[in-house]
């Protein structure tokens, strides 16, 4: 007989097993029946799942909650086809914050004083000691109206109460945010010189402090992007939000080395843009914990740095730090710099973006 410790253990989500075995053949055995099994269980809970949401597609009104009215719509959104990865995210966002606020409580039943009330908890919730922003709030609120447009449409309830509901103002939502300040220069050191426990992280921070670029364009970069003209290093950024923000940004000094080592895409592009906005902004917050200031924030100190050690000398600096971040300038200087002058060459940006120093 085996010993205790001479057992192989099998564990998976679903089934463990433990059994002796003598040969290869005996393990081999073993382990293809373990797999067997799992896949049979997970056949199993995925034609229960499949049962039930479509069992819920024909149930009554009576019977619908919002958690029922989560599979069945997130279901046909799959369907259509015609939805991101991180769109997903935020309408389970949003059933989420619904099926805990009204648990069992059947859709049908829903009064606009419901509706109100659920707007009203909204702005309770804390997330890393802030209450969500009324925009955020807003958000969360179209999502509702929409989900029970959709229910009232495929005549699970006769009217839509959450259209009643008023969403929170343009004027109301700018009132709260508060006047953003820069990151200071030591909070910049502090961010450059953190112990990071994964490189990742790092990387993505120090190629923003020095190039002023957003965290969707840090997202979307491949090695492809990193080119060279004349001996210049620079990032072509493409697919950008705006005309504008179609740019070549050349490479700072201080990172030339990086950007000539760095593998590219972040994360190796296994994460939604989505997700990988939340993972480079939490890790930003665990570094500096400062009011009000956000990844966006390091876009802002790079622009100020720029046009702390360039705008003094003469305007058409400010155009070309205007090219370097992607920012349209007015029309008049765009005519000239752009119809006429094609932008900038890089050797002007390259010795414009080098100025800038976090010492």
């Amino acid at each position: 007989m085996l010993k205790g410790d001479e057992l192989f253990q099998l564990n998976t989500n679903d089934l463990k097993l433990a059994f002796e075995y003598d040969t290869e053949e005996e393990l081999r055995t073993a382990l293809e029946l373990a797999f067997k099994m799992q896949v049979e269980s997970k056949i199993t809970k995925y034609k229960e799942a499949k049962q039930t949401i479509e069992n819920n597609q024909y149930k009554p009104a009576e019977s619908l909650t919002f958690e029922a009215l989560r599979d069945i719509y997130i279901t046909q959104k799959r369907r259509d086809g015609n939805v991101t990865k991180s769109t997903l995210d935020d309408y389970f966002n949003t059933f989420k914050k619904l099926t805990e606020y009204f648990k069992d409580k059947h859709i049908h039943e829903l009064k606009i004083d419901d509706i109100e009330a659920f707007k009203l908890h909204l702005n309770t919730i804390e997330i890393r000691g802030k209450v969500l922003s009324k925009k955020t709030i807003n958000k969360h609120l179209i999502y509702v109206k929409q989900f029970l447009k959709f229910a009232m449409q495929r005549d699970y309830i006769s009217k839509n109460v959450a259209e009643g509901v008023a969403l929170y103002n343009r004027k109301q939502t700018r009132k709260e945010a508060p006047l953003k300040e820069n990151y200071t220069i030591q909070e910049i050191r502090t961010i450059l010189n953190y112990k990071y426990d994964d490189e990742t992280f790092k990387h993505i921070n120090t190629i923003a402090i020095y190039t002023g670029m957003r965290l969707g364009e840090l997202y979307k970069l491949t090695k492809e992007d990193i080119k060279e003209q004349n001996g210049i290093m620079y990032i072509n950024v493409e697919d950008a939000k705006s005309e504008a923000g179609n740019r070549k940004v050349p490479v700072h000094k201080e990172i030339e080395t990086l950007m000539k080592n760095i593998q590219l895409p972040f994360f190796d592009g296994q994460l939604s843009e989505n997700a990988f906005a939340k993972k480079v902004r939490y890790q930003l917050y665990k570094i500096v914990k400062a009011e009000g200031k956000n990844f966006h924030t390091i876009r802002g100190t790079f622009v100020e740095n720029l046009l702390d050690k360039n705008f003094e000398e003469n305007d058409m600096k400010l155009i070309a730090i205007q090219q370097i971040v992607g920012h349209a300038g007015k029309e008049s200087d765009k005519l000239t710099t752009d119809t006429y002058g094609k932008g900038f060459k890089l050797p002007k940006l390259k010795k414009i973006i080098d100025t800038v120093s976090y010492q």
